[in-house]
């Protein structure tokens, strides 16, 4: 709380006038009485003193009190602040390309000390990168046998980190449409004007399904100038996958996976992009830290502050006051000579 005009405080010195006159007032009382005629001098003393005159001086002294503080408080114009932040769009759009094929099982990465699979891992970091990215327009396409779009880019990211949760292993099929996926998510990226466009492709197999090749895809990226980063998930070496044995138990299994590193090196140079290969945790968060930092923020900050007057309320209260102070000096607690 704040005042806009402080100086109206020292109208304040006045209230003494109030409680002065109140002892004026008592003083007259008395000598009024000292002056009247008494058939029986020694009773004057003894004269019972109504309740209306003995408190009527001090309920106008406080009513006329109230009302001059009131009213001072009303004048010197309080004040509450408030202010926030408007964020604007920071004008880059960034669509996540995200392999959900059935290679995502592969359990080689560990959190805790536990294993974790593939997508779970890849999950969590992504969930990260979308929360620093305020800001910033982000979509998101899956991929499997099939490539579609499961969040068109938005700045609401609250909805997009429950689509990525959403995210199930086998979705979208088994194979691995990498030139597909890329191509979904040109036709989402082309369609809004912005200064930055950038593609996070993330896969751990090599290019099956679709009707178009990764590197045409590559091409056309190049020319709608957007930039496609390639990360190159799990190792390349054989991965342990669950399964269920004879007895419904689960058990491990050591799967060989193929790979495809020269593909993703190649989109990534074709675009002016960047190729990473994370093989742990630990990793793809540096990867995904990595890219944030080059494709960094461009925050349109507006600060707004607004002031709310409060001196309603006081400035009622000081009316009220002063007509129940005119009413009742002029009624009730009216002083006769």
């Amino acid at each position: 709380m704040s005042f806009e005009a402080p100086w109206a405080f020292l109208l304040l010195l006045l209230a003494p006038l109030f409680w002065d006159g109140l002892k004026g007032a008592r003083k007259q009382k008395i000598k009024n009485l000292d002056s009247l005629p008494h058939a029986f001098p020694s009773a004057h003393g003894s004269l019972p003193t109504s309740i209306r005159a003995r408190f009527g001086p001090w309920i106008l002294s406080v009513l006329g009190t109230f009302t001059l503080v009131a009213l001072v408080i009303a004048l010197a114009r309080p004040q509450t602040t408030s202010s926030f932040t408007e964020i604007e769009a920071s004008g880059r759009d960034i669509m996540l390309v995200m392999d959900v094929s059935r290679s995502m099982f592969a359990l080689d990465f560990i959190e805790d000390g536990k294993r974790i699979n593939r997508l779970q891992a890849l999950k969590k970091v992504v969930k990260t990168f979308i929360e620093k990215r305020e800001g910033d327009r982000i979509g998101l396409v899956v991929f499997g046998d099939q490539a579609f779009t499961q969040c068109p880019l938005t700045l609401d990211h609250h909805v997009l980190l429950k689509f990525v949760e959403d995210l199930e292993i086998g979705m979208a099929g088994d194979g691995t449409a990498i030139g597909s996926a890329i191509g979904i998510g040109l036709k989402r990226l082309k369609q809004i004007e912005a200064e930055s466009k950038v593609m996070v492709l993330v896969t751990d197999g090599k290019s099956n399904s679709g009707k178009i090749s990764p590197i045409e895809s590559a091409r056309i990226s190049k020319s709608l100038g957007v930039k496609i980063y390639t990360v190159g998930i799990g190792g390349d070496g054989p991965a342990p996958f669950p399964m269920r044995d004879i007895f419904g138990r689960t058990v491990y299994r050591e799967r060989l996976m193929e790979f495809d590193e020269e593909t993703l090196q190649e989109i990534a140079t074709i675009t002016s992009g960047a190729y990473y290969r994370a093989d742990n945790l630990e990793t793809l968060s540096k990867i995904y830290q990595k890219i944030d930092s080059i494709e960094e923020r461009v925050e349109k900050e507006n600060q707004w502050n607004f002031k709310e007057e409060h001196f309603l309320e006081p400035l009622l209260a000081g009316i009220i006051t002063l007509f129940l102070y005119i009413l009742l000096a002029n009624s009730l607690l009216l002083k006769l000579p």
